[in-house]
């Protein structure tokens, strides 16, 4: 009995804190030019080996002349923070032009990622958070790259449900995959990497299930309690709610990250992503909807991916 009252109040005690953290969590601040360069910088160093010779550089430098040949050169990262100044020719967002072969990164698309969604719960981790999702999307925009798609946006359809029609978003579903495999190929601490990806979702579905109290984890001080809500399980992680009706409609502002990390994670062949996070990434996938409420293409796409 004694044990049982312990363990209650450690729990309740848990809760607590969970809840005025997530009322407090730390919101990103503009960064000047050269911290966007050494967040960039730390985010490709173990890329490195497989994507060769890079230079990230602010966008006022001359563009390349897409007539030359640049194959030999060194991949440009161009990289600016709209927060502060206008970047040119990209917002929010990160594209490629393999002619060049340069990247166009506004940075602000990280921070907006963040703060969007709560993932920061700290000044320690914000560097962090930064980099890990940034290497996230860069290693998709080299994608682009390597495979010489032209020009690319990381951004997809309003709606989200693009990313799982193949023939007519064929290379942002290849970029993702040679995303994948270059990270898992490369020496990183996957349980981080791919742990920001599941903090993603977690607060995605998060957000989709409870609008009204997020990013406050349930159940907390005051909120009513539906079914789906009081599924959700306290602390980081995807959640995973089994023999429920769980459905998810693909709206607001970022709707392709549900089913584009999602994906991520199913493609991985990382231990790490295997063992703990992939069936749970499937299930998101199996049961999120279009805004008309059809069933995504996920399964007849990700079986011509892998």
């Amino acid at each position: 009995m004694r044990n049982s009252i312990i363990l209650a109040i450690v729990i309740y005690i848990t809760m607590v804190n969970i809840c005025l953290s997530s009322e407090n969590n730390y919101q990103t601040y503009p960064m000047s030019f050269e911290e966007t360069r050494h967040i960039a910088i730390d985010a490709l160093k173990p890329l490195s080996a497989k994507i060769g010779r890079f230079q990230v550089v602010p966008f006022d430098i001359p563009p390349r002349d897409p007539r030359v040949d640049h194959s030999n050169e060194k991949i440009l990262i161009k990289i600016g923070y709209s927060r502060l100044s206008p970047v040119s020719g990209v917002y929010s967002n990160c594209t490629a032009n393999s002619d060049v072969r340069t990247i166009f990164c506004d940075a602000r698309f990280i921070d907006d990622l963040i703060d969007e969604f709560h993932l920061n719960l700290g000044a320690n981790s914000l560097k962090l958070y930064r980099t890990l999702i940034l290497r996230l999307i860069l290693a998709h925009e080299l994608g682009h790259i390597i495979l010489k798609h032209g020009v690319a946006a990381y951004h997809g359809d309003d709606r989200g449900f693009s990313v799982f029609r193949y023939v007519k978003y064929k290379k942002e579903l290849d970029a993702d995959k040679f995303a994948v495999n270059l990270i898992d190929t490369s020496t990183l601490d996957f349980n981080a990497q791919y742990g920001v990806i599941s903090d993603i979702l977690h607060s995605v579905v998060s957000k989709k299930i409870c609008p009204d109290t997020f990013p406050d984890w349930c159940p907390c001080s005051g909120y009513t309690d539906p079914t789906l809500c009081s599924k959700i399980p306290i602390g980081p992680g995807l959640p995973v709610y089994s023999g429920e009706n769980f459905r998810i409609e693909l709206n607001g502002t970022h709707p392709d990250f549900l089913v584009r990390f999602s994906l991520f994670l199913i493609l991985s062949k990382s231990r790490v992503a295997k063992a703990m996070y992939a069936n749970d990434a499937q299930f998101i996938i199996d049961n999120t909807y279009i805004n008309s409420g059809i069933y995504l293409e996920s399964l007849s796409i990700l079986d011509s991916l892998k």
